[in-house]
């Protein structure tokens, strides 16, 4: 179980610095992009998709990953796991 608790934040860390390392344009033009990107969603397939480029076209989303928002995911799945684990042994 330590094995695959290391390799989930080892795969959010490397996952998220290669994000950051190769995203396509600059924080300042994700709005522009988000412009150019919406008239490609299909409203009636992708409502939520494009509620959130919405935001971003409107400057109230800056559409960067939260590092800190994925690793506390990880670690409360990992507590719970923990927990349940140790509530199987006697």
């Amino acid at each position: 179980m330590a094995d695959h608790a290391c390799n989930a934040i080892d795969s959010h860390i490397y996952g998220f610095t290669l994000q950051e390392l190769n995203f396509p344009f600059e924080e300042a033009d994700y709005s522009e992009a988000a412009t150019h990107f919406e008239p490609k969603l299909p409203a009636d397939q992708y409502p939520y998709v494009r509620q959130l480029t919405h935001l971003v076209m409107d400057g109230r989303y800056n559409g960067i990953h939260d590092f800190e928002f994925g690793l506390e995911i990880i670690l409360n799945g990992l507590d719970r796991l923990r927990d349940d684990v140790c509530k199987e042994r006697p």
